[in-house]
């Protein structure tokens, strides 16, 4: 019944049975269907970032596999479907393409490499750490968004109304700390920073 409605309000959708479907890009109906689905990103992704760290330029490698592979080609991934063991294979799959870069790093290196490059990491986001969270605010927002399409499903949870709140602009945000610190008042970040 699930499946006949999303063919009949998405016609482009692919049904491959009654259980699993796909809808705009995302895996629709059995976890064994997303948990495929979410392997086959998974794999894609780690030939992909694998695939960065062979340019003739170890520095455009770096920046491209930082803005372009691991975490940026699984966020869809972590979104959609929450932690899968694929994540790990990417964190692994970008660990290597890194060390073909500068040689071997032990686990402390490895850990600081993954750190912001304003907390003196070089900004290679974990993938499955983040996952959950990701998961849970997509899932927290859609709850949100849901409520306001449709009145007559009922609101959204106390937690799903938090979170879709929208609160200063991360731009506001950045402006006043640049501003405060030139009259030298500027605040300390935590050392973590955003990934």
């Amino acid at each position: 019944e699930d499946a006949a409605l999303a063919a009949e309000a998405f016609p482009s959708t692919k049904i491959t049975h009654n259980d699993a479907w796909d809808i705009l890009g995302l895996p629709c109906g059995t976890a064994a269907h997303a948990t495929s689905w979410a392997e086959r990103v998974c794999d894609a992704a780690c030939q992909k970032t694998l695939c960065l760290a062979s340019l003739p330029s170890p520095h455009a490698s770096h920046n491209l596999l930082r803005l372009c592979g691991g975490f940026a080609l699984v966020n869809f991934l972590a979104r959609a479907v929450g932690y899968t063991p694929g994540l790990a294979r990417v964190d692994a799959a970008t660990r290597t393409a890194f060390e073909h870069l500068v040689g071997p790093l032990p686990a402390q290196a490895w850990t600081q490499a993954t750190l912001a490059i304003g907390a003196g990491g070089f900004g290679l986001c974990p993938c499955a750490p983040h996952a959950s969270e990701a998961f849970a605010a997509s899932t927290a927002s859609a709850a949100l968004l849901l409520s306001r399409s449709f009145p007559e499903l009922g609101r959204p949870s106390t937690a799903a109304g938090r979170c879709g709140r929208r609160g200063p602009s991360r731009r506001g945000t950045l402006r006043r700390t640049r501003s405060s610190r030139r009259r030298g008042r500027g605040r300390r970040r935590h050392p973590a920073g955003n990934c």
